[in-house]
């Protein structure tokens, strides 16, 4: 896959979509490729739908898939609270300075909201294809308001949960469920998008 990535701002009108598939086809792509990444709500079924319905209706017409690309970590936090973020050691959940957090992965309500983005995407919008993209852990130590730490005590009731960063049995455990955890969001995510019609799904790991 050749793809060519774009955010919803950037192919608001006919003029600038005709500029992005003109630019595809000079430089050899050939995955019409658009973006989600932390916007709200609103945005997605307001503010941007046009730009994304138009975007994968032209590039039905051009002969293309059309590609989403939707970012999995942050949350704008219009419809996921902060009580859903990855907490620290010290139960301090990771927000960003725009106000946007990292999401837990163990969060159900994280988890059901990028269902509910997906859904839309490819069966109101019309995308054939779906990229998942970089999740990535925060915290080393989640946190007791973080959602994996009663997913850890239920599934290791015999293990004293730990509190500080040492290659103890307890720590390595946490570390091999948080491991598990995310291969599960991943897993549910690929799975649903393909549920609701995604011909092609792919995950995208965070690169740094």
């Amino acid at each position: 896959m050749n793809a060519l990535p774009v955010g919803p701002q950037r192919v608001m009108d006919a003029d600038a979509r005709a500029t992005y598939f003109a630019d595809l086809e000079r430089w050899g792509f050939d995955i019409p490729y658009i973006a989600y990444y932390a916007a709200t709500y609103q945005q997605v079924t307001e503010d941007f739908r046009s730009a994304y319905a138009e975007f994968a209706e032209e590039a039905h017409r051009r002969g293309y898939p059309a590609c989403i690309q939707i970012q999995v970590t942050v949350n704008a936090g219009d419809r996921v609270g902060v009580e859903e973020a990855q907490h620290d050691v010290n139960n301090k959940p990771d927000i960003r300075e725009d106000g946007k957090s990292f999401a837990s992965f163990s969060s159900r309500a994280w988890i059901d909201y990028l269902k509910e983005l997906t859904t839309i995407f490819v069966t109101r919008y019309g995308y054939d294809f779906v990229v998942f993209e970089e999740p990535m852990y925060r915290v080393d130590i989640p946190g007791t308001k973080d959602p994996l730490y009663a997913q850890f005590v239920e599934a290791h009731p015999g293990i004293e949960y730990p509190t500080k960063r040492e290659e103890t049995s307890a720590y390595l455990a946490v570390q091999e469920a948080k491991a598990d955890a995310l291969v599960s969001f991943c897993q549910e995510l690929v799975e649903h998008a393909k549920s609701v019609g995604a011909k092609k799904v792919g995950i995208m790991p965070w690169f740094f």
